[in-house]
C-alpha cells in the first residue's frame, strides 16, 4: 500500500521535472540566436534611403531591411533614423508597432524630416577640422523590439557616415559668442550641400537671424544676434518662453521645431562653442 500511495507523488515529480526540462529546452532553443545578434540591419539599407532639402527641412524616405534570426516573432518593433554622434542625437523618423516574423527579412518603409539647421550644425560639428578629406553626415539606425511575449527586449544598431562630398572641406568660426559662421570649400556639384538654396530666417520673432548664401557649390551659413547675452543664451531663453520649442520663419513661411529638434540645436551650439 505504501508503494501505491507514493506512486502519484513520483508521477507528479516526474511530470514537473519533464515540464521543467521542456521549458529549459524551449528557452535554450528560443534564446540561442540572440548570442549571434538575433536581428540584423541590412548593410545596404542606406542605399535605398533618399535625402532631399525641402524649404528649411531635411526630408528622408525609403526602406530599411531588417532580418530576424529568431525562431519566434519579434513584436512591437520600433525603427528609427537619427542624426547622431556620441554626444548628441536628433531623431528624423521613428516608426513603431511593427512585427518581424521568425527567420525572415522585412522591408520597413520610413519617411520623416528634421530641421536643415540641425543638420547643418551636426555636419559642422562632426566634420570641423577633420584630417580626412570629404564631408560626411553621421546617421544612426536603431531597431528595438520585444521577444517571447515581451519577456525580453532585443535591439540592433548601425552607425553609418553618409558621404556628402568626396573632397570638400568644412570649417566654422565660433570665436564671437554672438556670431557663428560655417563654411564649406571644394564641394562637388550634385552633393546634398550644393543643393541648398539661399535663405534668410529669424527665430521666434527675436533678433536671432540665420542666413545661408551659396558661392558656386559652396555655402556660408551664419547664425547671429545683437543681444549682449550671446547667441546661445538668447536661444535658450526664447525656447524656454515657448515651452521648449522654437519657430524659424523664412520669407513668410514658418518652420516649427519640436522639443527634440530644439534641444538638439541648443546642444549642438553648446558643443560647437565648447560650453559642454
Amino acid at each position: 500500500m505504501g508503494n501505491l500511495t507514493n506512486r502519484p507523488k513520483i508521477i507528479a515529480q516526474i511530470s514537473i521535472a519533464t515540464i521543467s526540462i521542456l521549458f529549459a529546452v524551449f528557452l535554450i532553443t528560443a534564446l540561442l540566436p540572440i548570442t549571434d545578434g538575433g536581428i540584423d540591419i541590412k548593410n545596404n539599407s542606406l542605399s535605398d534611403i533618399t535625402w532631399e532639402v525641402s524649404g528649411l527641412n531635411l526630408v528622408t524616405s525609403g526602406e530599411i531591411g531588417i532580418t530576424s534570426k529568431m525562431p519566434y516573432d519579434i513584436t512591437d518593433v520600433g525603427i528609427g533614423i537619427s542624426l547622431a554622434d556620441d554626444n548628441v542625437k536628433t531623431i528624423i523618423v521613428w516608426d513603431e508597432n511593427n512585427t518581424i516574423s521568425s527567420n525572415s527579412t522585412k522591408e520597413l518603409s520610413l519617411s520623416g524630416k528634421t530641421s536643415i539647421i540641425d543638420a547643418i550644425l551636426m555636419i559642422a560639428y562632426y566634420n570641423n577640422d577633420s584630417d580626412i578629406d570629404g564631408i560626411s553626415m553621421p546617421i544612426f539606425l536603431e531597431v528595438q523590439g520585444y521577444y517571447l511575449y515581451s519577456m525580453i527586449g532585443i535591439q540592433a544598431n548601425l552607425n553609418i557616415d553618409v558621404n556628402l562630398s568626396e573632397n570638400g572641406t568644412l570649417s566654422y568660426d565660433s570665436t564671437d559668442p554672438n556670431i557663428l559662421m560655417i563654411q564649406t570649400q571644394g564641394v562637388e556639384d550634385g552633393d546634398l550641400i550644393s543643393n541648398l538654396n539661399n535663405f534668410y530666417a529669424t527665430v521666434n520673432n527675436t533678433d536671432i537671424q540665420m542666413s545661408l548664401t551659396t558661392s558656386g557649390n559652396n555655402i556660408s551659413f551664419e547664425i547671429a544676434t545683437s543681444n549682449s547675452e550671446g547667441l546661445i543664451s538668447e536661444l535658450k531663453e526664447s525656447a524656454a518662453e515657448n515651452e521648449g520649442t522654437i519657430t524659424i520663419t523664412s520669407y513668410g513661411e514658418e518652420y516649427p521645431l519640436d522639443t527634440s529638434e530644439t534641444t538638439s540645436m541648443i546642444k549642438l551650439l553648446d558643443l560647437i562653442y565648447g560650453d559642454v
